[in-house]
């Protein structure tokens, strides 16, 4: 926890708390940033300390109990799902870094939405059996492995 909370206050103002500890259970991280009312969302620091990006925050994680081990923790915590998503001041998404195992999407992997690229339009080889379909950059899962706060 202590990890999360100075990673976080490297870009904005405020703490994290956990919902539990009892092993075996799904617990949440709720963020509590200054000056804002919504738990979970973050005026991120920018150009200078401005916030004109926010940060909504969304983080499950389990407490699992360990085999003993003289001069070892008997738990360790363990991740169980997350959401990072950068909004504009208009709260549309940016970008979002995402892993969800146990999701309804087939994509259980960590990766990166662009949201903000809902526009582009990507071309397709000719010849390719997918030249008559439009493929937009927004519906793209781009792997980027486990993002730890």
């Amino acid at each position: 926890m202590e990890r999360i909370r100075a990673t976080l206050a490297c870009f904005l103002t405020g703490t994290v708390f956990g919902s539990g500890n009892a092993p075996g259970v799904e617990h949440s991280l709720t963020l509590y940033t200054t000056g804002q009312t919504q738990p979970s969302v973050a005026r991120l620091l920018t150009h200078g300390g401005n916030g004109e990006l926010l940060f909504r925050f969304a983080h499950l994680y389990t407490v699992v109990r360990l085999p003993q081990d003289p001069g070892c923790s008997p738990y360790r915590v363990s991740t169980s799902f997350y959401q990072y998503q950068v909004l504009d001041i208009h709260e549309r998404e940016l970008v979002i870094y995402d892993w969800a195992p146990r999701g309804r999407s087939p994509v259980h992997a960590p990766h990166m939405h662009i949201p903000a690229a809902g526009s582009v339009i990507l071309p397709q080889r000719p010849g390719s059996p997918l030249a008559t379909q439009k493929t937009y950059l927004d519906d793209l899962h781009f792997p980027t492995g486990h993002i730890f706060l």
